[in-house]
């Protein structure tokens, strides 16, 4: 959930589903379509604003990070280069809303301007720890 939309709720799991739900009435509020097929969800995020969510592909032929307009639940674009296993986790900065971080199991964490839609200009650093990355956060002001 948000400070700014204390209502709402969201998850994702491995048959794709990805879902924003009111936690008012406990049903489904929004859907989001990862693609065509079934495509395993691994991580969420959601940011700017509350009107981006970023979420997190475990796919065996691609793992992407795939970007919605909440408030029109239309897909906006992905990242396919920077991970090539399981996204861990996904954490927009606090302090910088367009800012996020990746994770995967690849042994990489990426950190994005994701107010860029090209993917090689959006990426501001990556570090590779060369073991998987399960958990990653922000620490400091």
């Amino acid at each position: 959930n948000s400070a700014t939309d204390p209502k709402s709720v969201f998850s994702c799991d491995e048959d794709g589903a990805v879902v924003a739900w009111d936690r008012t009435t406990l049903k489904p509020a929004q859907n989001f379509v990862l693609g065509n097929r079934k495509i395993p969800a691994s991580a969420l995020a959601v940011g700017c604003d509350n009107n981006l969510i970023a979420v997190g592909t475990d796919d065996s032929e691609e793992s992407n990070v795939v970007f919605f307009d909440r408030r029109s639940s239309r897909k906006l674009g992905e990242y396919t280069q920077s991970h090539t296993d399981t996204i861990t986790q996904l954490v927009f900065n606090p302090h910088k809303p367009t800012h996020l971080t990746s994770s995967s199991t690849d042994g990489l964490m990426c950190y994005f301007d994701v107010a860029k839609q090209d993917e090689e200009e959006a990426t501001i650093s990556v570090m590779n720890v060369t073991n998987p990355v399960r958990k990653v956060g922000y620490f400091g002001p």
